[in-house]
């Protein structure tokens, strides 16, 4: 029986510390793939931030066409009004080129608007991106610390079940051993490993 008692410790034990191990290869693997997610939304926050520069170069170029273009505008209408004999400074020139001027700069600020508003809402999924990858990598080493703490668990989990599996192969050995001593009539009293023959005028011991 001790013998049986021990190998089912044995095997207790090494179950046990294969959990622990699985445990912390689980939590490691899923911090490698977190910490690959992470790495993905961190690329993906650096394409977002070269975006966001690009709208807004694409803007300040659109705002300079705008002003070349009002510009032009402007040197035409002054020239064509020259040419058919008004003024630059009667009401109604006046009017028109206040009129192109006003189009102009709307035309102007628009562009702008329009790239800026692009560029930061890039920028934003950018901030986004990288705030993901930062939880990733925070819920990664969770996972990993998580793991390691599972597998010391079972580690003392294991010793404490082989210490408890060793004391009681050995309180079962022990018990196996334990001489028994049976009180006789007449001559006195024999000590048995475990059973007495009983005679006539005392007892002899028998070993089975």
């Amino acid at each position: 029986m001790a013998a049986m008692s021990v190998a089912g410790t044995a095997m207790q034990v090494v179950g046990t510390l294969q959990q622990g191990a699985a445990a912390k290869d689980a939590g490691k693997a899923q911090q490698k793939a977190l910490n690959y997610s992470a790495k993905l939304k961190d690329i993906e926050a650096k394409h977002k931030d070269i975006k966001a520069g690009q709208e807004r170069a694409v803007s300040q170029r659109k705002a300079i066409e705008e002003t070349k273009r009002k510009e032009l505008i402007e040197s035409s209408f002054i020239a064509r009004n020259a040419l058919a004999g008004g003024g630059s400074f009667d009401p109604n020139s006046v009017d028109t080129l206040s009129d192109i001027e006003s189009e102009g700069r709307y035309r102007v600020l628009a562009a702008l608007y329009e790239g800026e508003n692009s560029a930061r809402t890039y920028e934003y999924g950018a901030q986004v991106d990288r705030a993901q990858a930062d939880a990733d990598r925070y819920a990664g080493e969770v996972a990993y610390q998580q793991g390691k703490a599972a597998k010391k668990r079972a580690t003392t989990m294991a010793i404490a079940q082989g210490f408890l599996g060793m004391a009681q192969a050995a309180y079962l050995g022990r018990g196996m051993m334990t001489p028994k001593t049976t009180a006789m009539g007449g001559g006195g009293a024999a000590t048995t490993a475990s059973a007495t023959r009983i005679g006539g005028g005392g007892a002899a011991p028998v070993y089975m």
